[in-house]
């Protein structure tokens, strides 16, 4: 338990990183670190047990995929 929300705080680091380059207008470094994001998350939500991880880790997807598409919007 203790494990995963080290990597929950990782996560939200992550997502403020994204949201910061997404203000400086660094868009390509801002979809790297969105896609490498998701591809993390997507190992994680494959080898969770836990239905409160399962539910961290997709609210964590959706606001990656919410990003992304202020990003493509751009």
């Amino acid at each position: 338990m203790r494990i995963m929300k080290n990597k929950f705080y990782d996560i939200k680091s992550q997502v403020q990183e994204i949201i910061d380059l997404i203000e400086k207008k660094e868009n390509e470094k801002a979809i790297f670190k969105i896609s490498t994001l998701n591809e993390f998350l997507d190992e994680l939500f494959d080898f969770s047990t836990s239905d409160s991880d399962l539910v961290s880790i997709s609210k964590y997807k959706i606001l990656v995929k919410q990003l992304e598409k202020k990003l493509n919007d751009l």
